[in-house]
């Protein structure tokens, strides 16, 4: 038995330029190592706060405490309180992610089955659910606990290159690239959505590898993909130092010289801490990605941040595919599709205190207000003009 805690799901710091702002973790902490993962200090962060501060060290979520919050929120009515966020969001039924900063299927999951007792609370209310998973066999050989016509999910399954040799560097404890097509072509089979996230795009590997994975997505009965640049930290740690060195003698080229270098040809001004490559490189593989999509019968979606319209749409997890849900539409990358549909007002009211939106009234700090004023400032700067002409 591991050791079981209790959280709730809540709104991410992403709701600027994301749908879908809504996430939940069935674990934290994670086995899989991979050394790009950007939530590393959160893991690290768990395990130091533990008693069992080991590599391996997992905490699972209590489903019990999980179910009797739903339960209590989804009996509420009446007005809304705008200070809670996650109460607001289920209410209103905003996709939730499963697995945002811990795969939601490690090893130790096929005995605990933490995160099938909670997909089966959430099936209760044919809940709209984006599942993200490195690990889809787990989640396959659940099939028989679930009635298949109710399913109200769109499974997310992360593949970043087809070498297996590749995986095994970077990704040093996942699952193989074999078993997850596998676990594909189970899901897909019985008719369960399913879509891959190429992330994090590997720009030196990807122009190369990109149409093979595409055909092997169509093949496995995947209904679409996405693609989105692999970021790396302006300030790294000394253990994020070795693990950039490793991939880069994995990938054969140094990546954070040719970051640092393509970061100074980003066309923005770049207040961000992360550094990323020049927008023509993001262009060349976003294109190549559209023309696949196109020439395989197979959706594509751009989820590089401000790229402006481009690829099939704004949802890019893939959320089209679920039932009776709503989004927020007050973000950067529905507004390059000029998308309201689904919007929730409500979710647009909800304040939020841990912006560093320097709005002074803390009750206008609401998402609508913050992504109006962003956009304000993002028309002003005549760099970002071409990603306003829809």
């Amino acid at each position: 038995m591991i050791e079981l805690s209790s959280w709730k799901p809540a709104l991410t710091s992403q709701f600027l330029i994301c749908p879908v702002p809504f996430h939940l973790d069935t674990y934290h902490g994670c086995t899989y190592g991979c050394k790009y993962c950007f939530a590393r200090d959160f893991y690290e962060l768990t395990r130091k706060n533990s008693n069992n501060p080991s590599f391996s060290y997992l905490k699972g979520l209590k489903p019990t405490s999980l179910e009797n919050w739903i339960n209590k929120i989804m009996k509420q009515e009446g007005d809304y309180d705008y200070t809670k966020g996650a109460e607001v969001a289920l209410r209103e039924r905003i996709p939730l992610k499963i697995g945002a900063n811990s795969d939601p299927f490690p090893y130790v999951e096929k005995k605990e089955k933490i995160t099938m007792k909670i997909l089966k609370i959430f099936n209760d209310y044919n809940y709209p659910l984006e599942i993200q998973t490195k690990n889809p066999l787990v989640l396959a050989s659940y099939l028989d606990s679930f009635n298949l016509n109710n399913l109200n999910w769109n499974v997310a399954i992360s593949i970043s290159s087809n070498n297996q040799k590749i995986i095994d560097d970077i990704e040093p404890y996942s699952t193989s690239i074999k078993n997850r097509y596998k676990g594909i072509k189970l899901l897909t089979s019985v008719g369960i959505n399913v879509m891959v996230k190429v992330q994090p795009v590997f720009y030196h590997i990807i122009l190369n590898e990109i149409e093979d994975m595409v055909k092997e997505f169509k093949n496995t009965g995947c209904w679409a993909f996405n693609m989105e640049g692999l970021k790396i930290r302006k300030i790294m740690n000394k253990k994020e130092q070795i693990f950039y060195k490793e991939m880069s003698n994995s990938l054969n080229f140094n990546l954070k010289k040719f970051y640092i270098e393509e970061n100074r040809l980003r066309n923005r001004l770049n207040k961000s801490s992360d550094l990323e490559i020049s927008y023509t490189k993001q262009m060349k593989y976003i294109n190549l990605g559209i023309d696949l999509s196109k020439k395989y019968g197979i959706k594509f979606f751009a989820s590089d941040n401000y790229v402006g319209k481009v690829g099939n749409g704004d949802e890019c997890c893939g959320t089209e595919v679920l039932k009776d849900y709503k989004l927020n539409c007050y973000n950067i990358r529905s507004y390059y599709f000029g998308n309201m549909k689904n919007n929730s007002e409500h979710l647009g009211n909800c304040i939020i205190n841990w912006t560093r939106s320097n709005i002074n009234n803390k009750k206008n700090n609401t998402i609508k207000n913050i992504f109006t004023k962003k956009v304000k400032e993002l028309e002003r700067i005549k760099r970002f003009k071409h990603f306003f002409e829809l």
